[in-house]
């Protein structure tokens, strides 16, 4: 079975999502590891002036997007479930458009 380019943009658009997501990851895991190194070695007095404050490991992880639903509003919550629910339609849409026409493509060239 043969593909034409635009049929395999999903798939690098998936791929480019993986890559993004475990970057994203990485970066964490930096920040976890620096956070680990200043309430250690960090804090040791060959390090650290007397005047400098006390680093210390977070209690708990950090919020994985900027706007954390419990830092948000109630509008603004109410937003992003708009927002979420408009994509998703028009990517429905977009998807019948697309696939639709192939298959009535498909079943004239069966009959």
């Amino acid at each position: 079975m043969k593909s034409c380019p635009v049929e395999l943009k999903p798939y690098e658009k998936a791929h480019q999502n993986r890559l993004q997501e475990q970057n994203m990851m990485l970066f964490l895991q930096g920040r976890y590891a620096a956070d680990a190194i200043m309430a250690t070695i960090g804090n040791s007095p060959w390090f650290k002036s007397k005047s400098a404050p006390i680093h210390k490991y977070p209690k708990e992880p950090y919020p994985l997007f900027e706007n954390a639903p419990e830092n948000m509003t109630e509008e603004e919550k109410q937003r992003e479930v708009d927002k979420f629910f408009a994509q998703e339609s028009a990517r429905r849409a977009n998807w019948k458009l697309l696939h639709g026409r192939r298959n009535h493509e498909a079943e004239g060239s069966q009959e």
